[in-house]
């Protein structure tokens, strides 16, 4: 077929493509199911859209080019390999015309040279549909159009499981809802100068179509939603009178797309794969940090759209934020200074770089915040500099990963907090930071967590008094688990961070040691040490317990995170326990020496004046139960005199009572234990000893220990009180067993 009549190269409607007397058009099999009726946010906008351009085209004066088909020549048949979709689009669009204008001989034209071997169900459905759709428009074309397809005789209901047909039906009935009331339809669509067109380009010698249509998919790739946002982009650009940003669209395609393309080779990740969505939800993001923090300015339902996208990019949802807002120079100014910090400083940049590829399709809000930080440095500072920005940014990381950001309004304060701060900062945030009493004591910046903020401003002053407190503090601070806060170090030195004339008398030297003596205890995952071990061990300097509502909890690492050691660091009562502690190791050296030490403490403690300290200090199996070391201290008659530990983080969760099941764990299996379950106010559930070797023996706890009718129990003349004496009396109940 070499002297095919087909045009090559050149433009062609789709009837003449059709009407070829030497060629008809056959879907090959190997192509995929027809999509463009799929019930998905991105293809609704994508058919909603098409079907709209081609109603103004046969309404209008406009034109619609639907671009190159790709495909090849076997025997009769135009084989196409890329271009499937729109061709079936347009061969509905064409049945559809035809049928409402009883145009017979159109229709028997485009069923003999249409033809589908992706399915032969879906072959069948095209043969019939061409010869029964007339009847709708003579008898029924009043009615639902899916719903008349659904219920004519000459459809099988199971050709609804065919993904082509079922996509047909729902592409018709908008067809039918969009040209209704269109017409000539026909009559446009057969001339010569019918204003759809297509482009039909055949590939020579590239074998059969299975093999072709392999390698053109090797070769080539699916238009990505980014290249369709920017394509949209591009054309809301050229409509602005004036643009700020030299050769923006150049930048797009080349020099910006090059940053994320190595990106996503440093997280050794498929650049093909993922180059263009990171791209596409960064612009997002940068746009989303602009439009935010001022949503009051917008429609709520118009910023729903944008934010809530699916995962699907509609330039027509960012439109009015590009328009009204500088987010078009929040874009540019952030790819610009992203390539100057790759020629400027690698290191940073790819650490940076790398951090965005990881957390950019789902950041936390923190992290939103710290995109935020990085475009109002890029977009506010004229003369970018990296030291200056390296000084910045370690300060605004500092803020933002320790203050509470995780919802949408502390994420809206943060960043308006951000755009408080004086240009200064920008410029020398040390010396900002240093110089400007009102970061700590003004309400303008209230928002960030104002112990960090005195932290960080501390911490600038030391550097301003000697540089050489800067790499001291940077180490510290690369302590990943501390993420920044290291303000119980320098306290553990001597400063007082309410007292910032302190830091003239803070000797690097003596801070040297102490973080020597802390990356003794904790590394970048947090504790060094077993957690249960130094919990009893620091037990031994006091109850370093915090009180949390109506319930107290010892620090521990894991779940939410709100008790950790780092908040326990930060805690007045238990870091003035911690620093006890920490000066009576201040001589240790290795962790091998700080094990010993930490067993020697527990081993050699014998104050028992608080029973409850004393029994969780001995006996690690009291922790290990607290799976989130919670406990209740009772007073009222309801819950009674108890010390309750609990075995999850929840109330209604199973618990036990302290003073009764510090028994089980000294006497093991010769005590059978009922847990409690439930809340404390039921009396059913309340947690007890059940019986002591077999025998049924009730005990429980209310200021003393009591039998099941509330009765003090005895031990000969004594009642017991205490857990030493109840330890007596199990014995004896033991020693008697023995002897029976």
């Amino acid at each position: 077929m070499e002297n095919s009549k087909l045009n090559i190269g050149k433009k062609q409607t789709f009837w003449q493509l059709i009407c070829n007397e030497n060629l008809k058009i056959k879907i090959p099999l190997i192509q995929r199911d027809y999509v463009q009726g799929r019930n998905t946010p991105q293809v609704e906008l994508a058919r909603k859209n098409l079907l709209q351009d081609l109603a103004q085209a046969l309404t209008t004066s406009k034109t619609v080019d639907l671009n190159f088909i790709y495909g090849n020549i076997e025997e009769i048949y135009f084989i196409p390999i890329d271009g499937q979709q729109r061709l079936t689009t347009l061969f509905l669009l064409h049945a559809y015309a035809f049928a409402k204008e009883n145009q017979i001989d159109c229709l028997k034209i485009l069923k003999d040279n249409f033809i589908y071997e992706t399915r032969i169900t879906t072959d069948r459905f095209f043969k019939d549909l061409v010869l029964n759709l007339p009847t709708f428009f003579k008898e029924k074309k009043d009615s639902d159009l899916k719903e008349y397809i659904n219920d004519a005789s000459w459809f099988s209901d199971t050709w609804l499981d065919d993904p082509s047909i079922y996509s047909s039906i729902i592409v018709l009935d908008e067809i039918n809802k969009t040209f209704a009331q269109t017409e000539d339809m026909a009559k446009k669509l057969i001339q010569d100068d019918c204003p759809i067109f297509l482009m039909s380009l055949r590939i020579f010698d590239m074998g059969k179509a299975n093999d072709l249509y392999i390698k053109m998919n090797s070769r080539g790739k699916i238009l990505s939603y980014f290249e369709s946002f920017k394509a949209e982009l591009f054309d809301f650009i050229d409509s602005r009178e004036s643009i700020n940003w030299p050769n923006f669209k150049r930048k797009i395609d080349n020099d910006w797309q090059n940053l994320i393309w190595e990106g996503c080779r440093f997280n050794a990740l498929d650049p093909f794969k993922l180059c263009d969505i990171k791209y596409l939800y960064l612009i997002h993001f940068i746009i989303v940090n602009r439009v935010i923090p001022k949503k009051e300015n917008y429609e709520f339902s118009k910023i729903n759209k944008m934010v809530n996208n699916n995962g699907f990019f509609a330039f027509d949802n960012y439109r009015e934020f590009l328009q009204n807002t500088p987010s078009l120079n929040d874009i540019y100014q952030t790819f610009e200074f992203l390539k100057f910090l790759k020629e400027t400083d690698e290191e940073c940049y790819t650490k940076i770089m790398t951090w965005l590829i990881k957390i950019i399709e789902k950041p936390e809000w923190s992290e939103r915040v710290l995109i935020f930080a990085i475009t109002k440095y890029a977009i506010t500072e004229k003369n970018w500099n990296i030291k200056n920005f390296l000084d910045y940014n370690r300060i605004m990381n500092n803020l933002i990963q320790n203050t509470v950001i995780d919802t949408e309004q502390l994420y809206s304060n943060a960043c308006n907090s951000i755009n408080n701060f004086n240009d200064l900062v920008f410029k020398d945030a040390e010396t900002y930071f240093a110089t400007r009493e009102e970061i700590t004591t003004s309400k303008i910046n209230f928002f960030f967590n104002r112990e960090q903020l005195k932290e960080e401003r501390y911490k600038c002053l030391l550097i301003k008094g000697n540089a050489e407190w800067k790499n001291e503090l940077i180490m510290a601070e690369k302590n990943t688990y501390f993420n920044g806060e290291i303000a119980f170090a320098l306290k553990l030195t001597g400063a007082d961070l309410n007292d910032f004339s302190s830091n003239e008398k803070l000797k690097i030297e003596e801070f040297k040691n102490t973080w020597k003596e802390i990356a003794l205890l904790f590394n970048d995952n947090g504790l060094r040490i077993e957690d249960n071990l130094f919990s009893r061990a620091l037990l031994t300097f006091g109850d370093y317990s915090m009180l949390a509502n109506s319930s107290y909890s010892f620090f521990f690492e894991g779940k939410k995170g709100y008790f950790n050691w780092r908040r326990m660091l930060r805690e007045k009562k238990s870091f003035d326990i911690f620093k006890k502690f920490f000066d009576s190791i201040k001589h240790i050296k290795t962790n091998e020496e700080l094990v010993n030490e930490l067993n020697y403490k527990i081993n050699s403690f014998n104050d028992e004046s608080d029973e409850f300290l004393f029994y969780l200090i001995k006996y690690p199996e009291l922790f290990k139960y607290m799976d989130e070391k919670r406990y209740i201290i009772c007073n009222n008659k309801w819950e009674k005199h108890r010390i309750i530990l609990y075995s999850k983080s929840r109330l209604s969760a199973e618990y036990s009572e302290f003073h009764t099941y510090i028994l089980k764990v000294i006497f093991k299996e010769n005590i059978n234990y009922h847990f409690g379950h439930g809340y404390l106010d039921n009396e059913d559930s309340f947690a007890h000893i059940d019986s002591i070797c077999k025998k049924e023996s009730y005990i429980e706890y209310d200021e003393k220990f009591r039998d099941k009718f509330g009765n003090p129990l005895m031990n000969g003349n004594k009642e017991v009180v205490s857990i030493k004496e109840a330890i007596e009396y199990i014995n004896k109940i033991i020693k008697d067993n023995k002897l029976s």
